[in-house]
């Protein structure tokens, strides 16, 4: 008799992208099992081509669905109806990795995470860099899900000038803020493409965020600034993780979306320590 696991994914980018490490994990230590991931639609091209998922369902629908799994039913990313968050962020020394996989019951073989991206995707990136000279690097400057999870505009329009020798690549919606001196593909991606290009960049620098995560996925040596969440917690070791660690921080759970009333110390990253920071990852 087969067993199903039942995987139900909600949340952002990041928050799905996460649960790869486990998926591989339950594949390899739970043989003859079955898979099902319900994602909805937008997630999709997360998942895809995984080879630890046996079905990928897509979801049309933004309602929180009704199913009645056979062996784990995971209600909604990130909101850990079980858990309090405040607790999980002020106090734990855990990676969000390890958290998930033992919510889904399972320990993890190692903590990389999955990304798998077809040849056609890999090649369409390769020559798209090899138009520039000289270093590639990919940036991303904006949460979708915290407005005090962001660096100053001005700084990062400072680090780009300061590296002219380096051609930053700007991925992101069409709406983020546009960093001036770095090639705009802000909306003229695809999720996949945008992946491809940070897998074949020589590094990255951006916020906590989905394509913080996406370094991950290909050990790539990037910098990510954190402010309002925490790198214990959610950084990878492949990143130089920058982190004020202050008192009043991580707060993202605690603000749940409301103005930091301490003037945002956590973001006062200095452009000389990004600089310093990405330089340091690039010539490693």
């Amino acid at each position: 008799m087969k067993i199903y696991r039942i995987v139900i994914s909600w949340g952002g980018f990041g928050d799905a992208l996460i649960v790869t490490a486990a998926l591989r994990s339950i594949k390899k230590k739970k043989r003859g099992s079955k898979t099902i991931v319900y994602c909805p639609k937008k997630l999709v091209p997360l998942f895809k081509g995984n080879p630890y998922i046996d079905l990928l369902i897509p979801l049309y629908f933004s309602n929180k669905p009704i199913f009645s799994p056979a062996y784990i039913f995971f209600k909604r990313w990130f909101k850990f109806a079980d858990l309090s968050q405040y607790k999980l962020e002020k106090t734990t020394s855990v990676s969000v990795k390890k958290t998930m996989a033992d919510l889904l019951g399972i320990r993890l073989d190692h903590d990389r995470l999955d990304i798998f991206l077809s040849n056609k995707e890999d090649n369409w990136a390769k020559s798209f860099l090899s138009r520039f000279k000289g270093k590639t690097v990919a940036m991303h400057i904006t949460s979708e899900h915290s407005i005090n999870n962001h660096w100053n505009l001005d700084k990062w329009n400072e680090l780009v000038k300061k590296h002219p020798d380096i051609t930053f690549i700007q991925l992101g919606y069409g709406n983020e803020e546009k960093v001036v001196g770095a090639v705009d593909m802000r909306g003229q991606t695809s999720v996949r493409q945008a992946m491809a290009l940070v897998k074949h960049a020589d590094s990255f620098v951006g916020v906590e965020s989905f394509f913080g995560h996406v370094t991950n996925a290909f050990d790539k040596k990037g910098v990510v600034l954190f402010t309002d969440s925490t790198p214990t917690v959610w950084g990878h070791r492949n990143n130089i993780n920058l982190y004020k660690n202050l008192e009043c921080s991580p707060c993202y759970v605690t603000l749940s979306g409301y103005k930091c009333p301490y003037h945002q110390e956590c973001k006062r990253h200095s452009v000389e320590e990004v600089s310093i920071s990405l330089i340091q990852q690039m010539t490693k």
